[in-house]
């Protein structure tokens, strides 16, 4: 088991809580977990969608796990994905502002912090731009798994400090 299973444990009580019994979670096809592994997310974010890749979106407070076939959307034809993306940044989470959650894939290190990046920024962002209008919500993902069952994410980077 890893430091991830108490969360996932967590989410997935918090799914039965609020939609039933009905099988929220699947494991991934091998063609996703290879898009997943293509995209250079860390090993603990791959770990979970391997494993507990959402059937629909699950929502919590504002923010959604989706489905890998909807990452791969997201972060090829939706913004602010398709803009970060050309500077390694890889969307993980939506929000229902049009925001995101991404993983920096160029840092170094096991598990890497997780942004809230704003959409507001449009097609012509620069890399700045991006800096300058993101937050760093978790220092993994791990604590942003937590922070998810928990139901403390911003949905809008906006709302934050």
């Amino acid at each position: 088991m890893t430091s991830n299973t108490y969360h996932i444990e967590a989410i997935i009580e918090n799914c039965r809580d609020l939609f039933g019994k009905t099988p929220h979670f699947k494991k991934a096809s091998s063609e996703d977990i290879a898009w997943l592994k293509d995209s250079g997310i860390p090993a603990s974010i791959l770990e979970f969608f391997t494993m507990y890749e959402p059937v629909n979106t699950i929502e919590s407070d504002g923010v959604h796990l989706v489905p890998i076939h909807q990452l791969k959307a997201e972060n090829t034809q939706a913004v602010p994905g398709v803009v970060v993306n050309q500077y390694g940044w890889v969307v993980i989470a939506t929000t229902i502002s049009g925001d995101a959650y991404c993983v920096d894939t160029r840092s170094k290190g096991k598990d890497m912090s997780i942004y809230i990046v704003s959409h507001e920024r449009g097609m012509d962002a620069t890399f700045e731009d991006i800096k300058q209008h993101s937050r760093i919500v978790a220092q993994s993902f791990d604590e942003f798994l937590q922070k998810f069952a928990q139901n403390i994410l911003p949905y809008d980077v906006d709302l934050i400090d």
